[in-house]
């Protein structure tokens, strides 16, 4: 096996671009108490991505 790493995302007229890239999330580290930007990753961030209903 390829051992590829495979997402999917739905179209729907709501979506955002956020919801395919990704985006920064502010977060307080436990005990500092100091915060950090941190980049949670999207579905477009993999080998294999699967568009469903892109056409919408």
């Amino acid at each position: 096996g390829l051992e590829l790493e495979f997402s999917r995302v739905q179209f729907t007229p709501d979506l955002m671009p956020a919801d395919i890239t990704g985006s920064e999330v502010l977060e307080e580290l436990p005990g500092t108490g100091r915060r950090e930007l941190r980049f949670v990753p999207g579905p477009v961030f993999c080998n294999l991505l699967l568009a469903d209903e892109i056409n919408r």
